[in-house]
């Protein structure tokens, strides 16, 4: 947030002074290389907007240890279950599972998914990726082709041909909200376990996916406004222009209402096309 002035936060030493400087549009730090005497001062400011509020780990941490998405067939790709002991069809904790192949270093703990929708840009009709829904997570105990793994934990009914993600070693439990460097527009393309469910609307705390990613330029702890636009309603006195009168560029009659911000949005994972 103060690359500018200080570009690497651990290059602050002993006797330097950080100036918090609220004299431009948005706060920022900034290093002070001259020597001067400083006294208390007290500044009263109106308070015009709120603080943006921190995201608590508990809402994303499930989210950060899966992938939800899956880019270019990766997931068609991965590692996949084969067979289940005793030639079981539905698989739950405590099941031995076969794998079609897994290197000794590949790892040890995967997560278990089956491809879900795909996400599809609503502008271009795009396909960005397809959501990778979580399962459950296992085990490797022989690794090698035909591998052995057990499924420690499930949250949905486990089959043959479900594929496998490797578990992350660290999960992130920071983030520093911040505004883009540049101007950024996209849409909410879904949100997660909300259509499956019938749920259209989200609120707070609620996971979506929009049509932006890392070739847009977005990181882990960009803000977004979340804006709703193109409202479109029907003048209830509306009356019909004289001939000499030019058209409205919309039917007669209807009026476009100007964009109105509905909440705020943080990133938490981004991948290339979408977060």
């Amino acid at each position: 947030m103060n690359r500018d002035e200080i570009r690497n936060p651990h290059l602050i030493y002993p006797d330097d002074i950080v100036i918090l400087d609220l004299s431009g549009t948005y706060p920022k730090l900034r290093l002070l290389h001259v020597t001067v005497k400083l006294e208390p001062t007290a500044r009263v400011e109106a308070l015009v907007k709120e603080a943006i509020q921190t995201v608590s780990p508990h809402v994303i941490t499930p989210f950060l240890t899966q992938p939800l998405l899956s880019e270019n067939e990766h997931l068609a790709a991965a590692p996949r279950i084969i067979a289940g002991a005793d030639d079981r069809v539905i698989m739950s904790p405590g099941t031995h599972v076969y794998i079609n192949e897994i290197k000794e270093e590949d790892g040890e703990n995967w997560g278990i998914y089956r491809p879900g929708v795909q996400l599809v840009d609503p502008d271009t009709k795009e396909v960005l990726g397809t959501e990778a829904v979580h399962l459950g997570g296992l085990n490797i105990t022989r690794y090698g082709a035909a591998a052995s793994a057990d499924i420690f934990t499930a949250k949905e009914e486990i089959f043959v041909k479900d594929r496998l993600v490797i578990a992350p070693d660290e999960i992130r439990g920071q983030f520093v909200p911040h505004a883009p460097e540049s101007q950024v527009k996209g849409r909410i393309i879904r949100i997660h376990d909300g259509v499956s469910a019938g749920v259209a609307e989200a609120g707070p705390n609620s996971v979506v996916a929009i049509n932006l990613g890392q070739q847009d330029g977005l990181e882990v702890g960009h803000v977004l406004a979340i804006s709703r636009y193109d409202r479109i309603i029907t003048d209830p006195e509306y009356k019909k222009p004289k001939s000499s009168q030019k058209e409205p560029a919309i039917e007669a009659g209807q009026v476009e209402l100007p964009d109105e911000r509905v909440g705020l949005l943080m990133v938490f994972r981004s991948f290339d096309r979408v977060s």
